[in-house]
């Protein structure tokens, strides 16, 4: 659960591994990305109705994560 720094709730997201389970047209847009050459750790999912999409949690050969957005279409 993310709050605002007012303590505010704000959105609900949920950390999954990245593996066979995950949605088709997540993988599918992870290849079309700009970051398919970079190690996947995770994903974060947004569990509440008004938002859709996930995060991606990718590595860089230096080592370097960052947190990309992807709507399930890119």
């Amino acid at each position: 659960m993310i709050l605002d720094v007012d303590g505010n709730y704000v959105e609900t997201l949920r950390k999954s591994t990245w593996n066979s389970k995950v949605p088709n047209t997540l993988k599918s847009s992870f290849i079309l990305s700009n970051y398919n050459t970079q190690e996947v750790i995770s994903y974060w999912e947004f569990l509440d109705s008004n938002r859709k999409g996930y995060y991606r949690e990718v590595k860089d050969v230096q080592g370097k994560i960052s947190r990309v957005w992807a709507n399930g279409e890119r």
